[in-house]
């Protein structure tokens, strides 16, 4: 019996709609191409414009897909069979010295893509990569030095006034 391949799943993002133009979509490309920067997903292109269209799990797009070919599936099964394991952060660092030497400043902390990093074509972390809170490190030391503005002339060379 064949195996039937999973359908691509549409996945929905706000600042991506069907009209939008993206690098892999050339003007005038009629195709469709992977991602270039994830093959979890690729784009359905019509006329430069980019449908994004996500693999399901454990699959990636195809790198050998035919378009002659009625039966050539768009996602295929990641080569080794792994599972893909998509990013999540770390525990946050200590945070960071203030910036400012004196008054007010910004200090920052941030997490790693590691617990567990992306693997087999998984996605890569999403949300914050970094903290920021203002901070405070005293008073600035107030610098003092005193200008005489009193121009002393002596009349009489040799005799004090």
């Amino acid at each position: 019996m064949p195996t039937k391949n999973p359908e691509p799943q549409t996945e929905s993002f706000p600042e991506q709609n069907a009209d939008t133009t993206v690098a892999e979509c050339r003007p005038n490309l009629n195709s469709t191409v992977p991602s270039a920067s994830d093959n979890s997903f690729y784009y359905n292109c019509v006329n430069g414009q980019g449908w994004r269209q996500v693999c399901p799990p454990g699959t990636q797009f195809n790198p050998s897909l035919s378009l002659e070919n009625s039966k050539s599936v768009i996602c295929s099964k990641i080569p080794d069979g792994s599972e893909l394991v998509h990013g999540e952060w770390s525990q946050w660092t200590s945070w960071s010295n203030c910036a400012a030497p004196c008054g007010n400043g910004v200090e920052g902390r941030e997490p790693t893509c590691s617990s567990p990093p992306p693997a087999n074509g998984g996605k890569n972390c999403r949300g914050k990569s970094l903290e920021e809170r203002p901070c405070n490190n005293g008073p600035c030391a107030e610098l003092a030095f005193m200008v005489s503005l009193k121009r002393t002339v002596n009349v009489n060379p040799g005799v004090m006034n």
